[in-house]
Protein backbone atom coordinates (compact mmCIF):
# COMPACT_ATOMS: atom_id res chain seq x y z
CA UNK A 1 0.00 0.00 0.00
CA UNK A 2 0.93 3.40 -0.77
CA UNK A 3 1.27 6.09 1.95
CA UNK A 4 -0.24 9.31 1.90
CA UNK A 5 3.80 10.80 1.66
CA UNK A 6 4.46 8.76 -1.54
CA UNK A 7 0.84 9.75 -2.68
CA UNK A 8 1.64 13.53 -2.31
CA UNK A 9 4.81 13.34 -3.68
CA UNK A 10 3.75 11.32 -6.90
CA UNK A 11 1.19 13.98 -7.53
CA UNK A 12 3.47 17.08 -7.03
CA UNK A 13 6.02 15.30 -9.46
CA UNK A 14 3.45 14.17 -11.37
CA UNK A 15 1.65 18.21 -11.86
CA UNK A 16 4.73 19.95 -11.86
CA UNK A 17 6.17 17.85 -15.22
CA UNK A 18 2.80 19.18 -16.32
CA UNK A 19 3.46 22.41 -15.74
CA UNK A 20 6.92 22.52 -17.19
CA UNK A 21 5.03 23.92 -20.16
CA UNK A 22 3.37 26.27 -18.74
CA UNK A 23 3.82 29.41 -20.94
CA UNK A 24 3.37 31.37 -17.60
CA UNK A 25 4.05 34.84 -19.98
CA UNK A 26 0.91 33.72 -22.32
CA UNK A 27 -1.46 32.24 -19.65
CA UNK A 28 -5.03 33.24 -20.09
CA UNK A 29 -7.97 32.62 -17.69
CA UNK A 30 -10.21 29.99 -18.96
CA UNK A 31 -12.92 27.74 -17.69
CA UNK A 32 -10.24 24.92 -16.70
CA UNK A 33 -8.51 27.49 -14.94
CA UNK A 34 -11.87 28.43 -13.02
CA UNK A 35 -11.75 24.55 -11.54
CA UNK A 36 -8.34 25.46 -9.69
CA UNK A 37 -6.34 23.23 -12.44
CA UNK A 38 -3.61 26.06 -13.46
CA UNK A 39 -3.17 23.97 -17.11
CA UNK A 40 -2.44 20.92 -15.50
CA UNK A 41 -3.71 18.41 -17.54
CA UNK A 42 -4.06 14.88 -16.28
CA UNK A 43 -3.26 13.50 -20.31
CA UNK A 44 0.12 15.13 -19.81
CA UNK A 45 0.45 13.62 -16.37
CA UNK A 46 -0.40 10.25 -17.75
CA UNK A 47 1.89 10.68 -21.03
CA UNK A 48 4.91 11.58 -18.27
CA UNK A 49 4.27 8.24 -16.25
CA UNK A 50 3.86 6.25 -19.40
CA UNK A 51 7.01 7.52 -21.06
CA UNK A 52 9.45 7.33 -17.82
CA UNK A 53 10.34 3.17 -18.91
CA UNK A 54 10.43 3.90 -22.93
CA UNK A 55 12.82 7.42 -21.00
CA UNK A 56 15.46 5.38 -19.35
CA UNK A 57 15.76 2.90 -22.47
CA UNK A 58 16.83 5.67 -24.75
CA UNK A 59 18.97 6.99 -21.94
CA UNK A 60 20.44 4.05 -21.87
CA UNK A 61 20.90 3.84 -25.03
CA UNK A 62 22.66 6.83 -25.59
CA UNK A 63 20.59 8.63 -27.67
CA UNK A 64 20.98 12.70 -28.51
CA UNK A 65 17.93 14.03 -27.38
CA UNK A 66 16.19 18.14 -27.81
CA UNK A 67 17.06 17.87 -23.79
CA UNK A 68 21.03 17.89 -24.43
CA UNK A 69 21.10 21.60 -25.35
CA UNK A 70 20.24 22.54 -21.53
CA UNK A 71 22.84 22.22 -19.08
CA UNK A 72 22.40 20.61 -15.66
CA UNK A 73 22.39 23.85 -14.31
CA UNK A 74 19.95 25.10 -16.24
CA UNK A 75 18.01 22.25 -15.46
CA UNK A 76 18.58 22.77 -11.74
CA UNK A 77 17.40 26.18 -11.90
CA UNK A 78 14.71 24.75 -13.63
CA UNK A 79 13.54 22.64 -10.98
CA UNK A 80 13.51 24.94 -8.54
CA UNK A 81 11.29 27.86 -10.25
CA UNK A 82 9.03 24.48 -11.02
CA UNK A 83 8.94 23.51 -7.17
CA UNK A 84 7.75 27.20 -6.63
CA UNK A 85 5.39 27.76 -8.89
CA UNK A 86 3.74 24.43 -7.55
CA UNK A 87 3.72 26.54 -4.15
CA UNK A 88 2.00 29.19 -5.60
CA UNK A 89 -0.17 26.77 -7.17
CA UNK A 90 -1.10 24.70 -4.74
CA UNK A 91 -1.46 28.06 -2.22
CA UNK A 92 -4.18 28.95 -4.35
CA UNK A 93 -6.41 26.06 -5.80
CA UNK A 94 -8.35 25.81 -2.63
CA UNK A 95 -9.13 29.57 -2.49
CA UNK A 96 -10.04 29.60 -6.39
CA UNK A 97 -12.37 26.53 -5.84
CA UNK A 98 -14.25 28.26 -3.04
CA UNK A 99 -14.59 31.54 -4.51
CA UNK A 100 -18.05 33.12 -4.17
CA UNK A 101 -18.65 33.60 -7.89
CA UNK A 102 -16.70 33.45 -10.96
CA UNK A 103 -15.21 37.22 -11.30
CA UNK A 104 -13.41 36.22 -7.97
CA UNK A 105 -12.17 32.89 -9.32
CA UNK A 106 -10.99 34.85 -12.06
CA UNK A 107 -9.34 37.54 -9.92
CA UNK A 108 -7.76 34.59 -8.18
CA UNK A 109 -6.68 32.93 -11.14
CA UNK A 110 -5.13 36.87 -12.51
CA UNK A 111 -3.47 36.89 -8.42
CA UNK A 112 -1.85 33.31 -8.87
CA UNK A 113 -0.61 33.76 -12.92
CA UNK A 114 1.45 36.77 -11.83
CA UNK A 115 2.79 35.08 -8.30
CA UNK A 116 3.81 32.32 -10.49
CA UNK A 117 5.19 34.32 -13.11
CA UNK A 118 7.32 36.07 -10.33
CA UNK A 119 8.13 33.11 -8.58
CA UNK A 120 10.32 32.10 -12.12
CA UNK A 121 11.58 35.72 -12.30
CA UNK A 122 12.91 35.70 -8.90
CA UNK A 123 14.46 32.21 -8.96
CA UNK A 124 17.91 31.83 -9.74
CA UNK A 125 19.89 31.46 -13.24
CA UNK A 126 16.78 31.27 -15.11
CA UNK A 127 14.66 33.26 -17.48
CA UNK A 128 10.92 32.91 -18.20
CA UNK A 129 11.80 32.31 -21.50
CA UNK A 130 14.25 29.32 -21.19
CA UNK A 131 11.60 27.97 -18.39
CA UNK A 132 9.23 27.93 -21.45
CA UNK A 133 11.61 26.32 -23.48
CA UNK A 134 13.01 23.58 -20.77
CA UNK A 135 9.27 22.76 -20.12
CA UNK A 136 7.86 22.51 -23.60
CA UNK A 137 10.95 20.45 -24.80
CA UNK A 138 10.07 17.67 -21.69
CA UNK A 139 6.73 18.22 -23.35
CA UNK A 140 7.96 15.98 -26.53
CA UNK A 141 10.82 14.52 -25.04
CA UNK A 142 10.35 11.62 -22.46
CA UNK A 143 14.72 11.92 -21.73
CA UNK A 144 14.04 15.33 -20.90
CA UNK A 145 11.29 14.53 -18.45
CA UNK A 146 12.53 11.58 -17.30
CA UNK A 147 15.46 13.22 -16.12
CA UNK A 148 13.19 16.47 -14.17
CA UNK A 149 11.46 14.12 -13.11
CA UNK A 150 14.33 12.08 -10.92
CA UNK A 151 15.30 15.24 -10.48
CA UNK A 152 12.09 16.75 -8.79
CA UNK A 153 12.13 13.46 -6.76
CA UNK A 154 15.38 14.02 -5.19
CA UNK A 155 14.18 17.46 -4.63
CA UNK A 156 11.07 16.72 -3.08
CA UNK A 157 12.37 13.55 -1.06
CA UNK A 158 15.34 15.96 -0.02
CA UNK A 159 12.40 18.60 1.43
CA UNK A 160 10.58 16.22 3.13
CA UNK A 161 13.79 14.78 4.85
CA UNK A 162 14.01 17.65 6.24
CA UNK A 163 10.98 18.03 7.94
Amino acid sequence: MTSGTDMTTATAIGAILALLALPLAAQTADDDMRAGDFGVDAQVEAQAGDDAGAAEDEMAAGDETVGDKFTDEELTAFVTAALDVWNVREDYAAQIAEAEDEAAALALVAEAEAEMVAAVEEADDITIERYTEIGTAAETDPVLAARLNEMISAEVGDESDDS
